[in-house]
């Protein structure tokens, strides 16, 4: 693949945050330490995980990183691997893991006992970790999980307790949770079936209300508390918390955790805020020594695509463990009993298989999800949306596999180099939206995907990865592509720097030269884009003076490609307006569909928005390349059939998917 001398970097969409390409500051991914994925815990909900090991034979410590919850996990994943790069550099092992019913892990997080389980992997990890043979073991947690692994130091004890920005009570998590939603995308509405949107009202301590985190299992799963209260469900972003859940996590704080989580405890606390007396009191209880972190709000509080890492807080704490944790000799790495890369459980009414999986030369780290019994059709490939590494934005990506996988069909989710837990390729920055090396990225990973499976690849994701996809489908003429939410009008990096579009691009269409001045004013391109009638749009493209952004889907038709376009109000105007005639003539074809969301939020992290495009998604892909349906999807799709019809599209069923052409 050629690629033009300096232009390693796409800008993001018009609408997007600003890209900020990020190093690792001299942590080397490959040879100052190694990075093991592998499944632990239970077998019927095994817990997903990455161990960095330092590069040597030999570890003086090891830590279990605890991650956040919600959209704050997806935040902070790449201030939490660089943690353990920092870490496993200077000798000390690390286990990043996800919670049972949160990233690749398995099981749903949902109704009572959520806290006691979550608990319990952490004590996995920490067993983990010391099967290796270190001396001395810790736990670092950050937000929520502070709180986790703390009362998970106290049960299994460790030698050292990191709490990073710890939340003061369950109960403060989740009205911000609830407020950020609110500031993010609006606050949830009668849309949500199952999310009643309020507010969480906790009694008052005084009044006898439950606060430790033992008392917790009083609550059930009908959302009933121990003193016979009923807590509603809950929309926060990216999730629908059941009353049972909210329930437990409201009785959950700092507060009630009685034991010392070990002999050495260091606080991280915010400079923005003031001390909370739930969080003081048990620190002054354990002296625990007390220093801020900086950058939270810029960390934590922000959307993944522009959640900024604070290097100095991951300095300050990488200080701390190596003085609590590596002063005593190294001992011997022992991987006699590390446990495999890959689990069965089930999901979705069957039998799935999970494995992490390293594609192609340069090793892109990908997850697959295939039914026990083998699959049948193309192999379903999703790719990073936006910045978010390979879970995809609210679990989609995982929930998409394994409904796919229940259905019949392998699916694998990826992370393209430099993105998650992907290595770079030379010269390349991390953390880049739209990098030119992601089509080398997808050739590559299709490649070895289509040598155990010659059926062929569907391409699949949203935003900067629907961008990608449709590039890769132009390019390799892919089985199928599902686009959700792309942007196909901007200017790439190369071409505002002054130069040419880069020749390995097909799908993007840089703005006009005499749109260009009018992007200055906001209101002017969003009336344009609102009033101009679709035949102006069609004029325009007739005289050389506009591009349509319905070019590149037409050239996936030309390539035999099936196209499922889905899209909210805003990114649908594309295609709607600005390319009707085109798309009307696509459609037709029998090659293209387009499905108009109303109401959604552009990376789906509401409920209604996220359930309808699962819906439609599945009934395509296993109509078209696998069986007729997939499971749990048949309710969400019926309900949202009449609206679909009131967009103009055309019904869900299609005309036969054209014969196998690989």
């Amino acid at each position: 693949m050629r690629r033009d001398e300096g232009r390693s970097s796409l800008a993001v969409a018009c609408r997007g945050p600003s890209e900020r390409g990020q190093s690792d500051r001299g942590q080397s991914e490959r040879g100052q330490s190694s990075e093991i994925p592998v499944f632990f815990g239970g077998a019927d909900e095994p817990v997903f995980g990455v161990l960095h090991l330092p590069a040597c034979a030999t570890v003086r410590g090891a830590v279990a990183i605890c991650p956040p919850l919600g959209v704050e996990a997806l935040s902070a994943h790449k201030g939490l691997r660089r943690l353990a790069c920092r870490l496993a550099a200077g000798g000390i092992a690390a286990l990043r893991f996800d919670y049972r019913g949160t990233g690749d892990s398995a099981g749903s997080a949902a109704g009572s006992g959520c806290v006691e389980a979550w608990t319990a992997d952490i004590c996995a990890a920490l067993s983990l970790l010391r099967s290796l043979r270190a001396e001395r073991v810790g736990v670092v947690g950050l937000r929520m999980g502070a709180l986790l692994a703390a009362r998970a130091a106290a049960r299994a004890g460790v030698d050292a307790a990191a709490l990073w920005d710890p939340c003061s009570s369950g109960r403060s998590f989740v009205r911000e949770q609830v407020a950020l939603r609110a500031l993010s995308i609006g606050p949830s509405d009668s849309r949500s079936g199952d999310a009643r949107p309020r507010t969480p009202a906790v009694s008052d301590p005084a009044a006898g209300a439950p606060q430790g985190a033992d008392q917790a299992s009083g609550s059930d799963r009908s959302g009933g508390t121990a003193d016979g209260a009923v807590t509603a469900d809950v929309e926060v972003l990216g999730a629908v918390l059941d009353g049972a859940l909210v329930a437990e996590l409201e009785a959950f704080e700092l507060a009630g955790l009685e034991s010392r989580p070990a002999p050495a405890v260091l606080a991280l606390v915010r400079a923005e805020r003031a001390p909370n007396r739930r969080l003081v009191a048990p620190l002054a209880r354990w002296q625990a020594e007390v220093t801020e972190a900086a950058g939270q709000p810029e960390f934590v509080d922000a959307l993944p695509d522009s959640s900024a890492v604070p290097e100095h807080t991951l300095e300050l704490l990488d200080d701390w463990l190596q003085r609590q944790l590596g002063g005593g000799p190294p001992s011997e790495l022992d991987l006699g009993h590390l446990p495999r890369a890959e689990a069965r459980f089930a999901e979705h009414g069957a039998l799935i298989c999970e494995r992490a999986r390293h594609l192609g030369p340069l090793g892109l780290f990908a997850v697959e999800s295939a039914p026990a019994e083998g699959a049948r059709g193309p192999t379903m490939l999703f790719l990073n949306a936006g910045l978010i590494h390979h879970t995809g934005p609210s679990r989609l990506w995982v929930d998409l596999s394994r409904r796919l996988a229940a259905g019949g069909m392998r699916a694998v989710r990826i992370d393209l180099s430099g993105l998650g837990e992907s290595p770079t390729r030379p010269g390349q920055r991390r953390e880049l939206v739209y990098p030119l090396e992601a089509l080398e990225d997808i050739a590559a990973a299709v490649k070895a995907l289509e040598e155990d499976n010659p059926d062929g690849v569907v391409l699949s994701g949203l935003c900067a990865g629907a961008y990608h996809s449709i590039e890769g489908g132009i390019a390799l003429g892919a089985r199928g592509v599902v686009a959700i939410n792309p942007f196909l009008n901007f200017d790439p990096e190369e071409v505002r720097e002054g130069g040419e579009l880069a020749s390995d691009r097909n799908a993007v269409r840089p703005y006009d030269g005499w749109i260009k001045p009018l992007m200055r004013y906001r209101w002017l391109v969003d009336l344009g884009d609102r009033r101009v009638p679709a035949a102006v749009w069609w004029v325009l493209s007739q005289l050389g003076l506009y591009t349509s952004p319905a070019i590149p889907i037409e050239r996936l038709a030309e390539r035999d490609v099936r196209v499922l376009l889905v899209c909210g109000d805003l990114e649908s105007r594309q295609f709607t307006r600005r390319g009707r005639w085109t798309m009307r003539r696509l459609e037709r074809s029998g090659l293209v569909q387009l499905k108009v969301l109303p109401g959604s939020d552009h990376t789906l992290f509401g409920a209604e928005a996220r359930a309808e495009a699962t819906a439609v998604v599945c009934e395509f892909v296993l109509s078209h390349f696998g069986r007729a349906s997939a499971p749990g999807c048949d309710d969400a799709l019926e309900r949202r059939r009449p609206a679909l019809g009131q967009q103009g599209s055309p019904s869900p069923a299609a005309p036969p998917a054209p014969a196998n052409r690989r």
